[in-house]
């Protein structure tokens, strides 16, 4: 790189024709930035004017998290490149407080990054200020070194509290004593997601964004004794980053039904055939046991005015088969589905949302194959 200087210190690139506070930069003329070791480097102030571009070159002195941001009062957004190759990296306009950029990005010791600041539009003019700041961290967690947490017994566990930096996970080993309904979610005012997954296997078994209080994550998955689960737990964005409170515990639920005791239901051969009536409480889920006795179209439905949503699964391996939402009439759940005779089928069935409840009636037939309007 012909530009590189080896000692990094904040120069000004060429002034233009005015002689005035204004000073210019490119690619070939960048700006040179030494990065800060922590959170409270100083800002370096300048000034843009409407369409400019600033270009600041700077070092990774170490591997670890690079935070590059803009302050001030105008609207800003930033672009990272890879000095050598040129490769673009990344970009954001809001992420930073009011209408400022904010980048947290991996960055390897002795690499040289370019990074583009503009304002937002060409009228953005004035005063802004700019910063980079590198932190070298250990995270005390990894999919092969989970943090184990003790699983409670109802709502009243307590939460960990955790920190995340920008493009971090969590991850959680989780292993239930207990029969039932596992809610694993978080609290706090840090938009994260969430997948959980079988420990042994790494099958995805369950994934939420927004499904707890506000931006928070919540995963709700039927669990028996002995079995071992990872959650992990990352900001919905890789810019996300900040304190959240994490916790599982066994839902207080008696259940008629569950996936080792689901509801026996005798499939009919048309439209025709009665459907059972349930009641859904908040966050409920009913399992129905499907056998059909011939190969053909299975039809799997719900009924009424609660707004419910429906899986298929095979019974044996518990693979999914097909989802539903609002397939059927107004808000209700239809699956269509080939299946073959004598395997087992397990239909579930919950609300839309972990607050829905309500009564629906479900039903589910198979037509054999061939026949007009059976088809998927």
């Amino acid at each position: 790189m012909l530009f590189f200087c080896a000692a990094l210190v904040f120069s000004q690139g060429p002034s233009d024709d005015s002689g005035g506070n204004f000073l210019t930069s490119s690619w070939d003329f960048p700006l040179y930035l030494t990065v800060g070791t922590h959170s409270d480097v100083p800002v370096i102030h300048r000034t843009l004017r409407g369409g400019e571009e600033e270009y600041f070159l700077l070092e990774a002195p170490s591997n670890g998290r690079l935070t590059l941001e803009t302050t001030g009062s105008l609207d800003m957004v930033m672009e990272l490149y890879d000095a050598d190759t040129g490769a673009f990296l990344g970009n954001d306009d809001d992420s930073g407080e009011s209408w400022n950029a904010r980048m947290v990005r991996n960055v390897e010791g002795g690499r040289s990054y370019m990074v583009l600041v503009s304002g937002y539009s060409e009228s953005v003019s004035g005063d802004y200020g700019f910063r980079a700041y590198i932190i070298n961290y250990t995270h005390d967690n990894s999919w092969d070194a989970p943090i184990p947490y003790t699983v409670g017994a109802n709502a009243a566990t307590p939460s960990l509290g955790r920190f995340l930096e920008g493009g971090e996970e969590d991850y959680f080993l989780i292993n239930p004593q207990a029969e039932g309904y596992l809610i694993v979610e978080t609290t706090g005012s840090t938009d994260t997601y969430m997948e959980l997954y079988d420990a042994y296997s790494r099958a995805q078994l369950a994934y939420n964004d927004d499904g707890g209080q506000g931006l928070n994550a919540r995963i709700r998955y039927f669990v028996e004794p002995g079995q071992t689960f990872i959650a992990m737990v990352r900001g919905y964005g890789s810019w996300t980053s900040g304190e959240y409170a994490f916790r599982a515990f066994i839902q207080e639920t008696e259940l008629d039904n569950s996936w080792t005791r689901p509801l026996a239901y005798t499939l009919g051969q048309d439209d025709t055939v009665s459907g059972i009536t349930r009641w859904l409480d908040e966050e409920g889920e009913d399992f129905f046991l499907l056998v059909p006795s011939f190969d053909g179209i299975l039809t799997a439905e719900t009924t009424g005015s609660t707004d419910t949503y429906m899986e298929l699964y095979d019974a044996e391996t518990r693979e999914l088969l097909a989802e539903d939402d609002d397939s059927g009439q107004n808000w209700n759940a239809q699956i269509r589905y080939t299946v073959s005779q004598g395997r087992a089928y397990i239909a579930l069935v919950r609300g839309y949302g972990y607050w829905a409840s309500g009564e629906y009636t479900f039903r589910a037939y198979v037509t054999p194959a061939g026949i007009p309007n059976a088809g998927l």
